[in-house]
C-alpha cells in the first residue's frame, strides 16, 4: 500500500463511518464511471485495467456500472468484471444523459456491495450517490474516490458541482490520486488531503515489450514511407490540442500519424489541407488494443499537446515510454509532467504554443542518441513505478485498510 499524503496517527481520522455492512470474504467492489472500455479515453483504460487486476485476485468480485450510447440496459462480462450500461438519451456538455443511472444504483447498493469505487470527474455518478445518502433509506457501503481530474472545461456547473464535490469528499472514506500534483494543484483536494492516498496508475508494460510488437512497428514504420515519424494517440476532441501539433508540422520535416477518433476529426483533416501538409498527417481511425504497440514502436518522437487541466496524466505517455519513445507533452497543472520529465524522459513545453512544439519535436528528431536515451529513461520509469501488479496491489491493501477502520 502506499502512503496516504498527510497521514494521521489516528487511522480512522478523516473517514466517514458506516454502520453494519458485511465486510466477510468476498470483497465485493462495485465501480462508478461514465463509460467503460472499449470506450476510448485513459480514464477507462485505466479502469478496464484496474478492475479486471482486481477481479483476477482470490475472493474479490468486481463489478462496474456505467452509461452506455444505447437506448436499453446492456449487461455483460468482460475480463471477470460484470458490467451493467445505463442507456443514456444522448450527451450534455460531454457528460451522458442517463436518468436511468439513479434507480441502478439503487438497485445495486441494495444488493449490498462491500464498497463502492467512484471515479471523478462524473457529475451523473456524484449526484446518484448523494441522492442515496440523502434517501436515509439503508446504510451505504464505504466509498473511495479516484480523483482523475478536476472539472475544467465545464465550468458553468461548477458553482453547483463544487458544492456536490464537496459532500462527496466529505463522504468518502479515502481518495486515490495518481500523483501528489493532483492535490496540490486541486481546487478541492488540499482540505482533503489527510483522505488522500497516491497509487500510481499502471499499463500492461510487457504488452509493448514483445518482441512482435517491435517487429510489426519496424514494418509499419516501412509502411509509412518517412524517415521519421511523430506520434500522437487519443481522442480527437478540443483540449487535446491537435490544432497546435498540425500547425507545428507545418515547419517540421516529418509525417504525422494520429491514431484515434473524436468528433473533432473532420475539421483537424480540414487543417492540414488548408496548411498544405496533408500528405504528411496520417489520421488512422480508431486502433484495436492488439495493433497499438506497432505504432509507438513506428514513432520517433510521441507528443501529447494537450491545452488544458482536463488532461490529468495521460496514461498514452506511459504507454510510449513503456515503448522507450520520448515524449513532447506541455506544462499543465496535473499529473501530465509527473509522468513526463523535461529533459529525463523528453521535453515539456508551454501549452497552446506551436513554435514551442515545433522546437522541442525538432530538437528530438535532429538529435537521434539523445532521444534514445530519454526514451530508455522513460521505460525504465514506467516499469519501476507503472506497472498494473503495484497499482493493483496498492489499490486492494487501501480497501482492506477502509474496511478495516
Amino acid at each position: 500500500m502506499t502512503l496516504p499524503v498527510g497521514q494521521d496517527a489516528n487511522p480512522q481520522s478523516g473517514m466517514a463511518q458506516r454502520g453494519d455492512w458485511p465486510n466477510a470474504s468476498p470483497l465485493r467492489v462495485l465501480h462508478l464511471n461514465k463509460h467503460a472500455w472499449p470506450h476510448y479515453g485513459g480514464i477507462e483504460r485505466h479502469i478496464e485495467d484496474l478492475t479486471a487486476g482486481l477481479a483476477r485476485q482470490p475472493d474479490v468480485a468486481v463489478s462496474a456500472l456505467v452509461c452506455s450510447g444505447g437506448r436499453v440496459v446492456t449487461t455483460g462480462t468482460r475480463r471477470d468484471v460484470s458490467i451493467e450500461a445505463v442507456p443514456s438519451l444522448g450527451t450534455l456538455w460531454s457528460l451522458p444523459v442517463a436518468p436511468g443511472y439513479f434507480a441502478a444504483l439503487r438497485r445495486h447498493l441494495a444488493s449490498r456491495p462491500s464498497l463502492v469505487h467512484l471515479h471523478e470527474p462524473f457529475p451523473l455518478g456524484v449526484a446518484a450517490w448523494l441522492l442515496a445518502a440523502a434517501s436515509g433509506r439503508s446504510v451505504l457501503p464505504h466509498l473511495v474516490v479516484t480523483w482523475h481530474s478536476d472539472v475544467v472545461r465545464q465550468r458553468v456547473m461548477l458553482p453547483l458541482y463544487g458544492r456536490l464535490l464537496r459532500r462527496l469528499l466529505a463522504d468518502a472514506s479515502a481518495v486515490i490520486v495518481p500523483t501528489e500534483r493532483h492535490i496540490t494543484t486541486s481546487q478541492f483536494l488540499p482540505s482533503m488531503a489527510a483522505k488522500c492516498h497516491v497509487i500510481p496508475f499502471g499499463i500492461d508494460t510487457q504488452r509493448y515489450l514483445q518482441p512482435a510488437a517491435l517487429a510489426k512497428g519496424r514494418r509499419l514504420r516501412a509502411e509509412l514511407g518517412s524517415e521519421r515519424i511523430v506520434l500522437f494517440v487519443g481522442r480527437l476532441v478540443s483540449y487535446k490540442g491537435l490544432v497546435y501539433l498540425i500547425r507545428a508540422m507545418t515547419q517540421i520535416n516529418a509525417t504525422l500519424v494520429v491514431v484515434g477518433d473524436g468528433r473533432e476529426r473532420a475539421a483537424l483533416e480540414q487543417l492540414t489541407r488548408r496548411a498544405g501538409i496533408a500528405t504528411r498527417v496520417r489520421f488512422t481511425g480508431p486502433v484495436s488494443d492488439a495493433d497499438l504497440p506497432e505504432y509507438y514502436h513506428a514513432c520517433d518522437v510521441f507528443v501529447l499537446p494537450s491545452t488544458d487541466a482536463s488532461e490529468g496524466l495521460g496514461i498514452v505517455q506511459l504507454e510510449a515510454m513503456a515503448c522507450a519513445k520520448p515524449v513532447v507533452s506541455t506544462a499543465l497543472p496535473t499529473g501530465v509532467t509527473t509522468v513526463n520529465r523535461h529533459r529525463e524522459t523528453g521535453l515539456v513545453v508551454p501549452p497552446g504554443n506551436a513554435p514551442a512544439l515545433t522546437e522541442a519535436i525538432v530538437d528530438l528528431l535532429d538529435r537521434p542518441t539523445w532521444a534514445s536515451t530519454l526514451g530508455k529513461k522513460g521505460q525504465q520509469q514506467v516499469t519501476r513505478n507503472h506497472s498494473i501488479p503495484q497499482m493493483v496491489a496498492g489499490t486492494l491493501a487501501l480497501y482492506r485498510h477502509v474496511l478495516a477502520a
